[in-house]
């Protein structure tokens, strides 16, 4: 197998992490469910991931960045206004919207400010990695092996003036793993074979990685967050973890029973970021609802009581 068959089934791949994601967004928690909820997050890392690697292949595809840029805005914001009226609606009538922060929330700029009310992190984090895409990949494709390493080095070390600060943590330490998908695509440019030892490799650094996930979750649990090690893990299990759900979709298209599951993984991918906008609006209105209902049915204090 080569590099660039893996790449027949991004879209799938992007299916499974919205999935992911809204299972770990939802409120059901048990059995297996619970420990795959513990790790969500790691379908945000496979969305970047794959993005980064459409991100190499739309810019060697266009004459120049402003072309490259034009596609991303056409392809995510009309789509994200829309939902950010509707959005920006319901906070209006929650009597949270403001001239700032509609401002903020339309130019995807509020979880940048610190400020309260921001739609949702991911979508500020996208659009700062598009803008510094170009710039990667000219070190993709110009700085050898070895160069490659030190700079993903050089992102791991930009993330650490960041712990602590929550706001911007769970951003700045995805830039590995977007600039990885884009050397991941570099590689699959080629159409070179698949070897045996970059298959270990893949293997090894996906266990190193749940095991160094999981060592996290059991012994340093109040640091997940603040310290990013949620997400540093998932650079070394997310490149595995998609190329397993490419040879597992490989397998299953070859069914006729399990090939629709393929397909509809496939769709989802395709509809992911509208799906995503959905989901997140409609986490948005559940979360203020259950909040409206927990407060109608509080027990009184001590003092009102009195």
């Amino acid at each position: 197998m080569r590099f660039k068959d893996l790449l027949r089934y991004r879209q799938a791949w992007l299916g499974v992490a919205l999935i992911w994601i809204i299972l770990y967004h939802c409120p059901l928690d048990f059995g297996p469910l619970g420990y795959l909820k513990a790790i969500g997050y790691g379908g945000v890392d496979i969305c970047l991931f794959a993005s980064g690697i459409g991100c190499f292949y739309s810019l060697s595809s266009v004459s120049n960045v402003v072309e490259f840029m034009k596609r991303r805005v056409k392809r995510l914001v009309p789509t994200y206004i829309i939902f950010m009226i509707v959005w920006l609606a319901y906070q209006y009538i929650l009597g949270n919207f403001g001239f700032q922060m509609a401002v903020g929330n339309l130019l995807a700029l509020q979880n940048f400010t610190g400020h309260k009310h921001s739609f949702n992190w991911y979508i500020s984090a996208i659009f700062l990695f598009y803008i510094l895409a170009p710039y990667f990949k000219i070190i993709v494709e110009r700085a050898s092996s070895v160069r490659k390493i030190v700079f993903l080095v050089f992102l791991l070390v930009c993330s650490i003036p960041f712990w602590k600060a929550d706001t911007y943590i769970i951003t700045i330490t995805r830039l590995p793993i977007f600039y990885i998908g884009m050397v991941f695509a570099d590689m699959c440019k080629n159409n070179k074979q698949i070897k045996g030892r970059e298959i270990i490799g893949m293997v090894a650094a996906f266990i190193l990685g749940i095991g160094s996930l999981l060592s996290c979750i059991v012994f340093a649990k109040q640091y997940l967050w603040s310290y990013g090690l949620y997400w540093y893990p998932f650079i070394l299990i997310t490149p595995g973890l998609c190329v397993a759900i490419s040879y597992v979709s490989m397998m299953l298209e070859r069914t006729k029973i399990f090939k629709p599951i393929v397909s509809f993984l496939s769709l989802c991918g395709d509809y992911s970021f509208e799906l995503y906008l959905v989901h997140i609006l409609l986490i948005s209105v559940i979360s203020a609802f259950c909040g409206a209902q927990r407060q109608l049915v509080r027990w009184p204090t001590a003092v009102e009581r009195r």
